[in-house]
């Protein structure tokens, strides 16, 4: 669900997989030392991003000028996504959490919501912070992390990177059953989101991070009643006729609408 990154083999993976398959021992040797020192550089990066972490939060965080907070989210999302296995990002994610990072990020977007490049790095931080992480979930909500999310729709609701963001933050916000029902039952999320499902027909990207984001929603069986109201049954067969060509779109329409009137 996030950004499509160059995903590529550590360093200590590839030696690994050297020696495993060498079968001269002073090679096996020589890739053996190599392994040691590559793994010693992994640690001592790995205590480096934590530090960089911590400045980056404590205090690049509590600027209030706009071009140091938006180089502080830049460094901070780059830290969360940009990370060569799946171990360091959620270390990354949780070093970010126990620092008060989420709190900290949704203050910073409600202060500064008229800033376009705040406000779409502000939604990518969110989005990475809990994509993997059922309890960073819940305190971003509580934090008022759906509200900023959902005010930086409201305020920009022609930017198309940040719209598909907010879309994709939601989707993991509200894959918690509480936070889904307060997004349906308190705030005008849905009908954002059946906005700009109107607003970017023709993008495929958000039409389908939305049709996504509605299929889980219609999982709830309490909130089927109130996405019927709202239309998501009309918007989704809309978006069903229009993609004729995008097999995703319609499957994911299809998906949704099967389960909205079960």
């Amino acid at each position: 669900k996030t950004r499509t990154s160059a995903r590529h083999v550590s360093p200590i993976q590839s030696i690994r997989v050297k020696r495993e398959r060498s079968d001269d021992e002073e090679e096996t040797r020589r890739v053996a030392q190599r392994t040691n020192e590559v793994e010693e550089d992994s640690d001592e990066a790995a205590a480096g991003a934590k530090a960089e972490m911590d400045e980056l939060v404590l205090k690049g965080l509590l600027s209030n000028n706009e071009d140091a907070l938006f180089e502080t989210l830049e460094k901070i999302d780059t830290l969360l996504y940009d990370r060569d296995d799946e171990k360091s990002q959620k270390e990354a994610q949780s070093d970010f959490f126990h620092l008060g990072g989420h709190t900290l990020v949704a203050k910073v977007m409600n202060t500064h919501l008229k800033c376009l490049e705040i406000q779409r790095l502000g939604v990518y931080v969110l989005a990475d912070a809990c994509s993997d992480n059922a309890c960073v979930k819940k305190f971003i909500t509580r934090a008022g992390g759906m509200q900023a999310i959902l005010a930086a729709m409201r305020r920009h609701k022609n930017d198309a990177s940040l719209i598909r963001y907010a879309i994709i933050a939601l989707y993991y916000l509200t894959s918690l059953e509480d936070n889904a029902v307060l997004f349906v039952t308190k705030t005008d999320g849905v009908s954002l989101v059946l906005d700009c499902m109107k607003t970017f027909s023709d993008n495929d990207g958000i039409v389908s991070e939305a049709c996504d984001l509605l299929e889980s929603l219609c999982k709830y069986e309490q909130l089927r009643n109130k996405l019927d109201k709202a239309k998501v049954g009309t918007s989704l067969m809309v978006a069903y006729d229009n993609n004729e060509d995008n097999e995703e779109i319609r499957m994911l329409t299809k998906g949704a609408i099967t389960l909205l009137f079960e």
